[in-house]
């Protein structure tokens, strides 16, 4: 008995001693990772774009809507054409909250750029989430917060002159278009099927008259 307590004994203390020892590890993790957000933000916000480039990884992704769909930004180049892009727009950037679990930080942004005093929008709020290897971002996404009503006020004047890119799942004309092209194909469809109906008819009546 005494045995089989001394051993659930050291295991638990076995245990302590692991999770005392990694979380210094995650948190110098969560430190590193938000400290590399913050000079992402310091360095658009300065217009510094190789300062801001620095931070990301050779092969890194940038994936931001329309602007930047899936497999459109990547690589050094890409980043720094979007970097330039940010700094010719006066991008500014206030960070409100930051969220670190791993690899990979979420963070929520008040964003204010040429664009959005140009139709009187005080702020908009973006979601960044990164993805870090080796200490720099190997991956960035941001994205609209459209919970934010002057986020999504902003959206809405800017869809139009843009093009709006890729609509979402939330965009009104999408279900708009689906349904045109639904109507469109049962009419197609109708007017193939009325075809043969309307030559048997004929048909019957021709062979009723020579009857």
């Amino acid at each position: 008995m005494m045995c089989r307590l001394s051993m659930v004994t050291l295991s638990i203390i076995a245990l302590a001693a692991i999770a005392g020892l990694l979380a210094p590890v995650a948190t110098a993790q969560e430190a590193d990772a938000s400290a590399v957000f913050v000079e992402f933000v310091e360095a658009v916000n300065a217009g510094d774009v190789d300062a801001g480039l620095a931070l990301f990884t050779e092969d890194a992704t940038w994936l931001r809507g329309g602007r930047c769909p899936p497999g459109a930004c990547t690589g050094q180049a890409a980043i720094r054409a979007e970097l330039e892009k940010d700094v010719a727009d006066h991008h500014d950037l206030d960070i409100v909250d930051v969220h670190v679990t791993d690899n990979t930080l979420t963070a929520r942004v008040e964003l204010r750029t040429d664009a959005t005093r140009a139709v009187g929008i005080e702020r908009a709020i973006q979601i960044f989430t990164l993805e870090f290897e080796g200490g720099k971002i190997s991956a960035l996404q941001a994205r609209p917060d459209i919970t934010d009503s002057e986020t999504a006020d902003l959206r809405s004047r800017m869809l139009p002159a843009t093009g709006g890119g890729p609509a979402s799942s939330t965009d009104p004309a999408l279900p708009l278009a689906a349904g045109l092209f639904l109507v469109g194909g049962l009419l197609v469809a109708g007017a193939f099927q009325m075809r043969p109906l309307g030559r048997k008819r004929g048909t019957r009546n021709l062979t009723e008259k020579a009857g």
